[in-house]
């Protein structure tokens, strides 16, 4: 497990940081909030000073599990605040297929939110370290790593605090995280829906709607007790990832900005949906990418009956373009199915269909990412 900590200085009192802190874990359905538990041993704590509150809280469901540690000091001008987001990274749990692991991105998303509500009732909040630092009344504690200056996220309303981390597993995204696609309920099986089926290798101009927004499904047919994951990786025009936080996939459903989220409708069904006005510009592609599900029977591409991706615009929600990757299939475990890129003022689809051998950590670390 890893952790990311932001230390903050605020003018409240102890009363009042805890009741925001316990309202925080409230507002974001917190399944527990308990304390955090104290070393064995007796000689840890020796020169250290003691915080007035340490808890823990977390929310565990079937996806985005997150964990986080609130630490508050009370001195003479106010209180220090030091929340720690704990979890395993996203390429940790997703080459493992760790889903019932804590996330660390949730934990620093719900960081973030929280940092914004105390900033909201304290206004001259400041992160520890960038100004002069309040003296508490005794020796001081060891330095915590900050994190950079936390944003607000006022996109969608961010889960609470968490607790010692347990393998609970999270809650699906609530409805108004999760994309609307407009989409029909049965699954794909060929491509005659398709308005304009996309050969391997070739591009067609992206059809867009009026809210400059896409959908890419993907549904697939494989044997029983076997899956595929469906994941996305925004890349830059050096063909290197923007960001891990920039791979999107079950564990990590929404890219920061909220230009890419991927959704889960069901057995052999997956959808990215990209909203097109937000893709940074540091942003060349956009890539679609399959896996097999490592948790569940161990099986590649050449079992899939069919693994065809169509594209919707978010209007009507009707198939533009169509195309099936498993007809060139093989013994593959992973395969980068098609790519949404920039071409001069407009955005492109390529069929692709790509095959890696090793798996989800082949295609991520093709584009620069590690799988540690």
């Amino acid at each position: 497990m890893k952790t990311d900590s932001v230390e903050l200085h605020t003018r409240l009192d102890l009363t009042r940081c805890a009741q925001l802190i316990n309202d925080s874990f409230r507002r974001m359905k917190a399944d527990s909030v308990a304390p955090v538990q104290a070393s064995g041993n007796p000689l840890d704590s020796i020169g250290m000073v003691q915080p007035d509150v340490a808890v823990v809280g977390s929310r565990a469901g079937k996806l985005n599990l997150w964990a986080i540690q609130v630490y508050i000091y009370a001195l003479t001008d106010g209180c220090l605040i030091d929340l720690v987001a704990v979890g395993d990274g996203g390429f940790t749990r997703a080459m493992g297929g760790a889903r019932n692991t804590f996330s660390l991105s949730k934990g620093r998303q719900q960081v973030q939110a929280m940092v914004s509500e105390l900033r909201a009732a304290d206004p001259s909040l400041t992160l520890a370290g960038s100004d002069p630092q309040p003296t508490p009344s005794g020796p001081s504690s060891p330095p915590a790593t900050a994190l950079p200056e936390p944003e607000p996220n006022t996109d969608r309303a961010l889960p609470v605090v968490a607790a010692t981390p347990t393998s609970g597993v999270a809650d699906l995204p609530t409805p108004h995280q999760q994309p609307t696609t407009g989409l029909s309920s049965g699954q794909i099986r060929d491509l005659s829906a398709a308005e304009t089926v996309v050969a391997q290798g070739a591009n067609r101009p992206l059809p867009t709607s009026a809210d400059n927004r896409i959908v890419l499904r993907t549904t697939w047919l494989t044997p029983p007790d076997s899956g595929i994951d469906v994941s996305a990786l925004a890349v830059d025009s050096q063909q290197r990832a923007v960001s891990e936080s920039h791979f999107v996939f079950y564990g990590n459903p929404r890219s920061p900005e909220g230009a890419l989220a991927v959704k889960v409708a069901g057995a052999g069904d997956a959808s990215v949906e990209v909203s097109l006005d937000r893709v940074p510009l540091s942003v060349a592609k956009i890539l679609i990418i399959a896996s097999i599900d490592p948790v569940r029977r161990p099986i590649t591409f050449s079992d899939v009956g069919h693994l065809i991706t169509t594209v919707h615009c978010t209007d009507d929600g009707r198939p533009l373009l169509g195309f099936d990757a498993a007809e060139a299939a093989t013994q593959e475990t992973a395969m980068l199915l098609c790519e949404v890129y920039r071409r001069d003022s407009e955005w492109k689809f390529r069929a692709i269909g790509q095959g890696f051998f090793d798996g989800l950590a082949g295609v991520i670390r093709t584009f620069g990412l590690q799988t540690a």
